[in-house]
C-alpha cells in the first residue's frame, strides 16, 4: 500500500415518484350511507409526497498504515430531498382540517475516526450529523398543543448531532 494511504470514494443516489392512479373500492362498504373514506387524502399524500423523491450520498473513506496498525477516517454527507407532512389541524370551532407542510431538502455530515491496533484491537470516534441540523420545525399554525416540534415525516431523526465512541477486540 502506498505511504499515502487508500481512498474509497463512493456515490449513490435514488429517485422515487409514486403517483396514486386508481383508488380501492369494497361493495360492501359503499353500500354504506355514506360510504366511508377508506383512502382519502391525507393517505394519498402519504404515499405520494410523505418520502423524499431523491436521495444522494457521497462517502470518502481514507486509510494508511502506521507503525501500530492502521488509521482511517470516513466522511459521508447524504441530502435528502423535501417531503410534505400531510396532517391535520385543530380549527377554531374544534374541528380538524387538513394541512400541508413542505419541509425543505436537508444535507447531513457525519465524520468517523479510526484505529486498528495489531490485529485485534480496535477503537474509533464519531460524530453523526456534525453541523448539528434540524428537520424544518412544525408552523406555530399546526402546532396544536406544542408536542409537535418537528414532523414524524422527517427521512431524518429531529435529535441533533450524535457522537460516540467505540472499541472492538476480535480474537
Amino acid at each position: 500500500m502506498p505511504l499515502a494511504g487508500k481512498l474509497d470514494l463512493t456515490a449513490s443516489a435514488n429517485y422515487n415518484e409514486t403517483e396514486i392512479t386508481a383508488l380501492p373500492s369494497t361493495a360492501t362498504l359503499s353500500a354504506l350511507n355514506p360510504p366511508p373514506t377508506l383512502f382519502g387524502a391525507i393517505n394519498q399524500l402519504i404515499f405520494e409526497e410523505g418520502t423524499p423523491k431523491d436521495k444522494v450520498t457521497l462517502t470518502a473513506d481514507w486509510s494508511t498504515p502506521v507503525t501500530f496498525g492502521k488509521v482511517g477516517v470516513t466522511v459521508k454527507g447524504t441530502r435528502y430531498g423535501e417531503v410534505t407532512d400531510p396532517g391535520t389541524s385543530l380549527t377554531n370551532n374544534g374541528t380538524l382540517a387538513p394541512f400541508q407542510f413542505v419541509m425543505s431538502a436537508k444535507t447531513l455530515v457525519d465524520l468517523e475516526l479510526r484505529a486498528h491496533v495489531g490485529k485485534s484491537f480496535s477503537a474509533g470516534l464519531g460524530v453523526d450529523n456534525v453541523f448539528d441540523e434540524y428537520p424544518d420545525a412544525v408552523p406555530a399554525d399546526f402546532n396544536n398543543f406544542g408536542l409537535l416540534g418537528f414532523s414524524r415525516y422527517s427521512p431524518f431523526g429531529f435529535n441533533g448531532r450524535f457522537l460516540y465512541g467505540r472499541l472492538g477486540w476480535n480474537w
